[in-house]
């Protein structure tokens, strides 16, 4: 380091603060801390520069350092910070180490530059070689000059700035200036040259959604510390291959989209893995996302009715589904054939087992998620028992009627039922019946309806059937029809002697003559 890196400047000083004695003291020491730089160098050149991390460790280092003394600690300030990181990447790019910059200014013209005018307090510290915040607070702390600008309890606010540049003598460049006066918040730390930036979201899939379980999953970069932010970003990675892997929780897959200074790759499908090697673009930035995708099954089971249950009448089928995610919807099932699909609990279906039969029935619930996962349930046994509605079929002479026979003959009627215990017959018939079997009218001179009722524990059933009857055969020259051939009868037919009347023509000749009345007279009932 140079000797003027030992000394500090500020708005109001009128002579260096150290004397001359203090000088030449500290020149001595210089020379130690000019070889330190390149020892550090050739120690960690495998060593990858995470400079965001470290700017930040390395002013929390500071500030702790300073409440141990008493003083107040240093906020960080985004115009002290823009100020720092450039000179840092000056130097980089410049291969420089001095507190004149390229274009000839001292840090105090350069911090006005960037908005910290002469009205404050102002100082400045560098370092070279250095690779961690740590070993950069070392060396200050080593420094009488750069430990007092580090004390100096004048100051209020400060920024850092680190770059790095392969092929440069130092490699590492630090720059940390400080102010008195209010801070503004930093927004932006540097951006290093050799340099990039991998950064990306954790998202649950379909969707690509930033929420949990995705957004609150580790990222490591190389193994280091993890990171729970999302979007994350890790800034100032040096340049090349890099092992990037994140947190995997249970029920879930994890994959990678990966592009080069874009953002538009994220569409595709992911790449199945926890972990990728990233090649790290030179002032450019890998977009690497992590797509979680369930892969947890929802849990169901029928609630009602239980296994082995017997069911009659309407049952209502309930089942009960959870899952990681979310339940998208449950189909209820009967032998396996699909009855119901429900998609909000409670789950259930209204069962008519009277349209199945007697007997074991399986019952199955299937529930599903966003992502299509299903899940099965036990299959349950139940068995139907419903009372089963009577049915009965009368007939006579095996028609189920009506049907005519002639007069003063008749007929057998059979009768069968289901689903019945008795049997009582009405109409044409009465009394008690079998639930099936055969009987005989006897003769019919009049026409009649058989009715039969059977009864079961399902109900009742009726049955009918009607036996018309023929006219009974008239007498010959009973003309009136009062069944009986008389002095009644003689006397239409004398009234139609000598014409065709069909009635008096009993013979069918075609008149009614003396035939028609020895007919009579044969048939004559007095």
């Amino acid at each position: 380091m140079r000797a003027a890196d030992l000394f500090k400047k500020t708005r109001k000083f009128v002579r260096p603060p150290y004397g001359l004695y203090e000088v030449f003291a500290l020149l001595g020491g210089l020379i130690i801390l000019l070889s330190i730089p390149l020892t550090v160098i050739s120690l960690q050149q495998r060593t990858v520069f995470k400079a965001s991390a470290d700017v930040d460790g390395l002013v929390s280092k500071i500030n702790a350092y300073r409440a141990s003394k008493g003083l107040v600690t240093l906020s960080q300030d985004q115009k002290l910070v823009n100020a720092a990181c450039w000179m840092a990447n000056d130097m980089a790019t410049k291969n420089y180490f001095s507190h004149t910059d390229s274009l000839g200014r001292d840090p105090f013209a350069r911090m006005a530059a960037f908005g910290v005018g002469s009205s404050y307090w102002r100082g400045e510290t560098l370092a070279a070689g250095s690779s961690t915040g740590q070993q950069t607070f070392d060396l200050w702390k080593n420094s009488p000059g750069h430990n007092s600008v580090m004390l100096n309890p004048n100051f209020r606010r400060i920024g850092v700035g680190a770059a790095y540049k392969s092929g440069s003598t130092y490699g590492y460049y630090w720059t940390a200036d400080y102010a008195s006066g209010s801070a503004t918040s930093v927004t932006n730390q540097c951006e290093l040259v050799d340099t990039g930036t991998i950064q990306g979201y954790k998202v649950v899939m379909p969707g690509n959604k930033n929420q949990s379980p995705a957004a609150g999953q580790t990222v490591k970069l190389d193994g280091g510390s993890p990171t729970t932010a999302n979007p994350y970003y890790f800034r100032n990675v040096k340049t090349g291959n890099h092992a990037v892997s994140v947190s995997v929780p249970s029920g879930y897959k994890v994959g990678y989209t990966l592009c080069y200074n874009k953002t538009t790759c994220h569409g595709g499908t992911p790449t199945t893995k926890s972990s990728v090697t990233v090649n790290v673009p030179a002032g450019g930035y890998a977009d690497l996302w992590w797509h979680y995708t369930d892969i947890k099954s929802p849990t169901v089971s029928i609630t009602s009715p239980s296994n082995g249950a017997t069911v009659s009448g309407t049952k209502t089928i309930t089942a009960s589904a959870s899952d990681n995610v979310g339940v998208t919807k449950v189909e209820l099932r009967v032998d396996g054939a699909l009855k119901k699909t429900d998609t909000s609990s409670p789950y259930s279906y209204s069962w008519d087992t009277t349209a199945v039969s007697n007997g074991s029935h399986s019952l199955q619930a299937r529930a599903y998620d966003v992502v299509g996962n299903v899940g099965t349930s036990t299959t349950i046994s139940v068995t139907v028992n419903n009372a089963l509605a009577p049915t009965v079929d009368i007939k006579a002479n095996g028609s189920g009627g009506p049907i005519t026979i002639s007069y003063n003959t008749s007929v057998t009627l059979s009768w069968s039922s289901t689903n019945t215990t008795s049997c009582t017959a009405s109409g044409g018939w009465s009394g008690s019946k079998g639930t099936s079997g055969s009987e005989s009218t006897g003769s019919l001179t009049s026409s009649k309806t058989f009715t039969l009722t059977c009864t079961g524990p399902g109900g009742s059933a009726v049955d009918s059937v009607t036996v018309n009857v023929s006219s009974p055969p008239t007498k010959p020259g009973d003309i009136n029809g009062d069944g009986v051939v008389n002095i009644f009868d003689a006397s239409i037919l004398a009234s139609r002697w000598g014409t065709a009347d069909p009635d008096a023509d009993l013979n069918g000749n075609g008149v009614v003559d003396i035939f028609d009345a020895s007919i009579m007279a044969t048939n004559w009932d007095g």
